[in-house]
């Protein structure tokens, strides 16, 4: 049981170091490098199929669907992993990548409110209070953010960058 649990641990860690690598060395690649968010959320979302596609071998999980269940996994890969990327790597472009990555994980504040709204879920002090302090903190990379203006030819707001990647966060979860 601690070989399995110690291999679930390591796992665990390699996938948030790569995951976070992602979003640092992804906006790299903008500009000269040729590529841009459309580019790289297709790259990313297609190059993981094989990955994913020999885990499925592995463990002998079958790819047979319902009709039903496909337009469900095509609704929620498309909104839920595709839209939701490709709006923060837009994001990226066009503000700093520690800002729009803050914002973007504030997913569990939004998680929380779609629980109270959607579940009738209590929320508690203790939850309360929680989301006070998210939010406060959340709001202090707002204070001395660097827009990077230049690259702004369709969007003259900074707000609507700010919401860019809010919504981002309101998708993922």
């Amino acid at each position: 049981m601690a070989n399995t649990s110690t291999r679930g641990i390591l796992l665990t860690m390699l996938s948030a170091v790569t995951f976070g690598f992602a979003f640092t060395l992804g906006p790299m690649t903008y500009g000269e490098a040729g590529s841009n968010p459309v580019t790289l959320t297709f790259l990313r979302n297609f190059l993981s199929l094989p990955v994913l596609l020999a885990i499925l071998w592995y463990q002998g999980i079958s790819l047979q669907v319902s009709a039903k269940e496909l337009w469900s996994l095509t609704i929620l890969g498309g909104i839920g992993n595709a839209v939701t990327t490709l709006m923060l790597f837009i994001a990226f472009s066009l503000i700093d990548v520690g800002v729009a990555t803050t914002i973007h994980f504030i997913y569990p504040v939004f998680v929380t409110i779609g629980c109270v709204l959607f579940y009738k879920e209590r929320l508690g002090l203790q939850k309360f209070i929680a989301l006070l302090i998210a939010t406060a903190g959340i709001a202090c990379f707002f204070l001395g953010v660097d827009m990077n203006w230049e690259a702004l030819t369709l969007v003259r707001s900074a707000w609507i960058l700010l919401i860019l990647a809010t919504a981002s966060a309101v998708l993922w979860a």
